[in-house]
């Protein structure tokens, strides 16, 4: 009887009992600092990323299918990680971060099909704090791999430069908007709003 209302459970959401987990784990970079200062090499997978039609990406799932078959594709082809492109060609996202380019001193960022995390939103709020033009709108895979600067953005590594897009050098390593940008990124820490200082000592 106590799984037949289990499976009722799980088969109507509605009749679930919502709950909080919640844990603590060491800071994960999803490229070390070495790997950083060597330069990420980006691949843009030709995997699709799954239509917001059918998930929200604006809703954090664990919808990894098409990202994790992009990173088998980068790792067979000798790359560090991946991006995926939606229907159209356009880039969307990566395995947990965000994807920006630079041209002619501009930026620009994926407008759909990706999860709007809160370091992609910070990215942009700093632009428009450093007066740097900032568009969302698509991002053709061809105009990615033409930028100027390309840079990710992620919970696990802030603003992270890529050296180069499918083993092929970017004009600029690290460019000097993403070299601004990281660095008022990390400037943030220091700031009053946005930090809680923790007394371990208590």
């Amino acid at each position: 009887m106590h799984a037949r209302r289990a499976a009722t459970r799980c088969t109507r959401p509605r009749l679930a009992s919502n709950r909080f987990y919640a844990y603590a784990l060491p800071y994960v970079w999803i490229a070390s600092r070495d790997k950083q200062q060597e330069g990420i090499d980006l691949h843009i997978s030709e995997r699709q990323r799954i239509a917001a039609e059918s998930v929200d990406p604006k809703v954090k799932n664990y919808h990894w299918i098409d990202l994790v078959q992009s990173m088998f594709d980068a790792y067979d082809r000798g790359h560090d990680t991946s991006c995926v492109v939606d229907a159209h060609g356009n880039v969307t996202e990566g395995p947990g971060f965000n994807v920006f380019m630079v041209k002619d001193g501009a930026v620009r960022t994926a407008e759909r099909g990706v999860l709007e995390g809160i370091s992609r939103r910070t990215a942009i709020e700093l632009c428009a704090r450093l007066r740097i033009p900032m568009r969302v709108a698509p991002l053709p895979a061809g105009d990615v791999r033409a930028a100027d600067e390309v840079f990710l953005t992620s919970t696990g590594g802030g603003i992270l430069p890529i050296a180069k897009i499918d083993g092929t050098p970017l004009r600029q390593f690290p460019g000097p908007i993403t070299t601004r940008l990281r660095d008022a990124y990390w400037a943030l820490h220091d700031e009053a709003p946005y930090r809680d200082e923790v007394n371990y000592r208590d």
